[in-house]
């Protein structure tokens, strides 16, 4: 029976006779010449469909419509992440050099939590449930190369802008206000590109399996020309963790004040537990939206299917 992407949202469809589970599309058969294209391509079957334009809206819609379906495995990976960090950097406090060891650690699990989200999200792609345990675990195998190519990001992004900062600081002091304006916005335009250019080495590292420097070259590679895409993708990202944010701070911080006036200990237990799972709903969200950019990218860029991805973890 053939194995293809539904043509609207692209979750797995085993039988095309019948509407998509997800968004409830029916699949249009391909005619008979395309059918034997596919066929003498592929080696029998159909393949899936390849898809020649990234959208905006796609990404937004399929990054939506997963998170929600596994929600508490998506941010439960975060928070697990979240939690030894936390504990290490408060142990470590007036202790500078264990203080780093922490951040690193802290670090080295915040990437491997975005390897983590996005095995969840190709399991869920291709029709199966994201498991928590089997996520963290395939996002912990990749935790040294999602780290290590994190630094060199890190380094090269750092230089970028200590080297533009630099040249502003000369032009200003040479020119005035004059010096400093157009430089500064040539840097800002600068230290965008590159985040855009390396904005997908995370599941790049995961799903690929490759090396730092790989990693983020591959990455570049992807995201080439749909640069200004990604970066009007992460600004809406960005809005939508704006406002969520704001609402949190309404609602917590308003009961952390009431909890503190009353010196209600239930109150300060109930959002401790509650506030880390909160804190975590952006940070997950943008965990999915970043996997399902790789996919489109791959989808546009190779003609990768969902199977082609999901596999690797296997």
């Amino acid at each position: 029976m053939p194995v293809i992407n539904c043509p609207r949202c692209k979750y797995l469809i085993v039988d095309p006779s019948v509407p998509c589970s997800s968004c409830g599309e029916m699949y249009a058969a391909p005619s008979a010449s395309q059918s034997a294209a596919q066929s003498s391509s592929s080696g029998g079957g159909y393949s899936a469909p390849v898809y020649s334009v990234f959208s905006i809206g796609t990404v937004l819609s399929l990054a939506f419509s997963t998170f929600f379906k596994h929600p508490f495995v998506f941010v439960g990976i975060c928070v697990l992440a979240m939690i030894p960090g936390f504990f290490l950097s408060f142990l470590t406090l007036g202790m500078p050099i264990l203080g780093l060891i922490a951040w690193f650690v802290s670090v080295a699990l915040a990437f491997a939590a975005q390897g983590a989200i996005a095995f969840g999200v190709y399991e869920v792609l291709r029709g199966n449930a994201a498991q928590l345990g089997s996520s963290v675990s395939r996002g912990m195998s990749r935790i040294v190369s999602i780290f290590f190519a994190y630094l060199v990001m890190g380094f090269a992004m750092g230089v970028a802008f200590a080297l533009g900062s630099f040249i502003i600081g000369i032009l200003g002091f040479m020119l005035g206000m004059i010096g400093i304006v157009i430089p500064a916005l040539i840097l800002a335009f600068v230290m965008i590109s590159l985040f855009c250019k390396w904005a997908v080495f995370v599941p790049v590292c995961a799903v690929e399996r490759l090396g730092p420097i790989e990693s983020l070259s591959r990455s570049s590679e992807l995201t080439l020309s749909l640069r200004l895409q990604i970066f009007v993708l992460y600004v809406i990202n960005f809005i939508i963790l704006a406002i969520f944010g704001w609402v949190a701070w309404l609602l917590f911080g308003g009961l952390l004040i009431a909890a503190m006036a009353t010196f209600s200990i239930l109150g300060l237990l109930l959002l401790a537990v509650l506030y880390p799972f909160v804190i975590s709903i952006p940070t997950a969200f943008a965990g999915v939206m970043t996997a399902v950019i790789y996919y489109e990218l791959r989808g546009v860029k190779d003609g990768v299917g969902i199977d082609s991805l999901a596999n690797i973890f296997d």
